[in-house]
């Protein structure tokens, strides 16, 4: 996790616009088959601590699942 602004000598395969459920685990995916992800998002960490933060859990199907626990 990084705070600050990116490092603009760095190279990436990747950029993923967003921190949601998806951005993050599409970025967790690729990573780990040794893509060089970065993933930027506009609210910052501290905020989701905030008391007004909508933190709502996603349902998801048993495919959709599996496919999680796999990556």
């Amino acid at each position: 996790y990084y705070t600050g602004r990116m490092n603009l000598q760095s190279r990436y395969d990747v950029v993923i616009s967003g921190a949601g459920f998806v951005g993050l685990s599409l970025a967790v995916a690729l990573a780990r088959s040794g893509v060089r992800v970065a993933v930027i998002e506009k609210s910052a960490l501290s905020s989701q601590l905030e008391p007004s933060f909508d933190g709502r859990l996603s349902a998801i199907a048993l495919g959709s699942q599996r496919l999680l626990q796999s990556i």
